[in-house]
This record gives C-alpha cells, sequence and structure tokens, in this order.
C-alpha cells in the first residue's frame, strides 16, 4: 500500500508560468504562487504571512498552466510534494521541495 501524499494549495501566481520541452518532448511548466496567512497578534492586531510555493505540470497540464497562469492569477493546486537534489556552481549538495500539479483551477 502507497502512503499518502496530497496537498491542496490556493494561491494568487507571482510569475508568470514559463514552459520547457525536453529533447524526449515531454512537457514541464512551471509557476511559483504566494499564499497568504493572516492570523491575530497582540491588541486586536493581525499580521500576515507571504509563502512562495513552486508548482510544476507536465505535459497537457504544463500546456494548460503556460496559457492561464499570469502574474496575479489566483489558482488552486492539487497535487503532491516531490523533492529534488542538484548539486550547485559550487559542488555543495542542494535540495529543494516543489507541488507537482495533478489537478488545478483558476479562481475567480
Amino acid at each position: 500500500m502507497n502512503d499518502i501524499n496530497q496537498i491542496i494549495l490556493e494561491g494568487t501566481c507571482s510569475t508568470d508560468a514559463s514552459i520547457k520541452t525536453t529533447a524526449r518532448g515531454w512537457k514541464y511548466g512551471s509557476v511559483t504562487i504566494e499564499h497568504k496567512v493572516t492570523y491575530p497578534v497582540a491588541d486586536g492586531k493581525t499580521e500576515t504571512e507571504v509563502r512562495y510555493f513552486d508548482i510544476e505540470a507536465r505535459n497537457t497540464l504544463a500546456d494548460f498552466m503556460f496559457k492561464k497562469c499570469k502574474k496575479g492569477v489566483h489558482i488552486r493546486v492539487v497535487g503532491r510534494l516531490t523533492y529534488d537534489c542538484y548539486r550547485n556552481d559550487f559542488g555543495k549538495l542542494c535540495s529543494k521541495s516543489k507541488v507537482l500539479a495533478e489537478h488545478f483551477e483558476v479562481r475567480a
């Protein structure tokens, strides 16, 4: 039995989506969304934290993302967390988490 790995995020596109095609013809789309969380603090005031999440889509979903996800558009993403490891220009091992979209919709 597989473990559950599913995430639902809503946020505003902080960039226009981009798309790349590999030599084998696979399409990869990506966009960064900002997710705002407002919470109460002392004396009845509130504070807002902004978090940024990288979203990736593949093939036909990448095409749809590229057409619809423009800066300022509010979207809802259903997907799963993925984890990439790579070496930077200095040879240091780095890692990055992102959301691999399985479904998304543009919110009004």
